[in-house]
């Protein structure tokens, strides 16, 4: 969770949205979505104004309303190159 927070602190504007819920049993899967404007360092990358997006799921099993365990996974990869400025593997290029 100290993770969660040093993104949240390094990002002006973080906007945090729950793309949907599905519940099954006791688990409950939620895609989810965060961007912002990179305003401060976030894990050792300096500040650099660009807007950043990272978007992944998290699965919780529940038990009584209370979380007792959690997963998530994300575009962690793709979300570095954002704050670091380095282009999309995947979008064309030109020279």
């Amino acid at each position: 969770m100290k993770g969660d927070l040093n993104i949240k602190a390094g990002l002006k504007g973080f906007k945090m949205t729950v793309l949907d819920q599905i519940v099954e049993g006791d688990k409950v899967a939620t895609p989810w979505s965060f961007e912002g404007v990179h305003t401060g360092t976030v894990f050792g990358i300096p500040a650099s104004g660009r807007d950043v997006t990272l978007s992944g799921i998290s699965i919780d099993r529940v038990i009584h309303g209370q979380s007792v365990e959690h997963w998530s996974e994300g575009n962690f990869g793709r979300f570095l190159d954002e704050l670091r400025g380095e282009p999309d593997p995947g979008s064309a290029t030109t020279k």
